[in-house]
């Protein structure tokens, strides 16, 4: 397992690799884990342990959370560049090619935007069907809120990957113990 959600941590092992990286606002999650396992300690998950998540309660705010996730997860890859995997930029991809296909339509071209929109549609109104049972509400907002969440991720991706320099030296490196 790469990563788990709100890890306990044995204290000697997270002492071990220096605690959490206070430089980094989002992802530092995805970082100490990668430093447990480097240390050679394992990840496990206890499907017993239970815990509720609650969700943002506006568009707006799932835009904010999701665009830094995108550009935190840049951040570590500034210190850790085997953080940032394929799937990390597929979201950045889509707004690149909505864009594109947006430039194409105010050309004229409408084909390559009614490609993108329905393929990203389709996906997006099936999903909640393979999921477990809502209320209708729930079920039609899932296309918007699915879409916010690709779109402020690819988003925040992309305002990031032009800083690369700057979030490094802001990241600083690997936490030492003495950073911790």
């Amino acid at each position: 397992m790469d990563s788990v959600y709100l890890g306990v941590y044995r204290a000697e092992g997270y002492r071990a690799v220096g605690g959490y990286n206070p430089k980094l606002l989002r992802t530092e999650d995805d970082d100490i884990n990668a430093r447990l396992r480097d240390a050679g300690l394992r990840i496990r998950l206890d499907p017993a342990i239970r815990s509720r998540y609650l969700c943002r309660d506006t568009i707006p705010a799932i835009w904010r959370q999701y665009a830094g996730y995108g550009y935190w997860k840049v951040a570590l890859a500034t210190i850790r560049p085997s953080a940032l995997r394929v799937r990390h930029l597929i979201p950045a991809v889509i707004v690149i090619v909505l864009a594109v296909a947006m430039v194409t339509a105010v050309a004229g071209l409408w084909i390559p935007l009614a490609v993108m929109l329905t393929i990203y549609r389709v996906a997006a109104l099936g999903f909640p069907f393979w999921a477990e049972p809502r209320s209708l509400v729930d079920v039609m907002l899932f296309p918007v809120v699915t879409a916010t969440m690709h779109f402020a991720y690819g988003v925040g991706t992309l305002f990031a990957l032009p800083r690369w320099r700057a979030l490094r030296e802001r990241v600083g490196g690997a936490v030492t113990r003495a950073d911790a």
